[in-house]
């Protein structure tokens, strides 16, 4: 089934695929910066599948319709997700630089409300997150491993510098 399956349209087919895949993720590696140029070139690979290909030979409207909603639906959901993680990153960044030399007579409050991210100021990146949610997903997915490690690193430095302490503190 899978060389039936890898033999849709050939072997030039699943190269431009990759092609796209490939292009895609550089995209997306910078997700401060969507230029349009991701979207772009998803649209323009999903219709020159559509055109120039067989790959939806045989595709009932009625399934097409359903896949469209069901990703439709998958990426507003990423996009809260994405969201969520963007406003929290925000937040500590400005937290960080508040601490560091907080202005005079501002409370964290007055400060925060001043530079807060809003939907509006932000439309391209939260449209890029819904339309290209399978490329953006998958690097999430590619990059969670040292993500992971860089939050159990911040947790755990405390418990390495005690181990540090009492290794240091019997020697002589």
């Amino acid at each position: 089934m899978l060389i039936q399956f890898l033999t849709v349209t050939g072997w030039m087919f699943w190269a431009a695929i990759a092609l796209l895949a490939l292009l895609e993720f550089f995209f997306l590696a910078n997700e401060d910066d969507f230029s349009g140029a991701a979207i772009f070139v998803a649209v323009a690979g999903l219709l020159a599948a559509i055109l120039f290909t067989d790959a939806f030979t045989g595709v009932r409207l009625i399934w097409a319709a359903v896949s469209l909603g069901v990703y439709l639906v998958l990426g507003v959901i990423w996009a809260f997700k994405k969201w969520w993680d963007f406003v929290t990153s925000e937040r500590n960044r400005l937290s960080d630089t508040y601490k560091v030399s907080p202005p005079k007579d501002q409370t964290w409050e007055q400060y925060a409300a001043r530079w807060r991210p809003t939907a509006a100021g932000n439309k391209q990146k939260i449209t890029a997150w819904m339309a290209l949610w399978p490329f953006s997903f998958t690097w999430w997915v590619l990059t969670w491993p040292r993500r992971f490690f860089s939050w159990a690193y911040t947790k755990l430095t405390t418990v390495f510098d005690r181990i540090t302490d009492r290794v240091f503190a019997g020697a002589r």
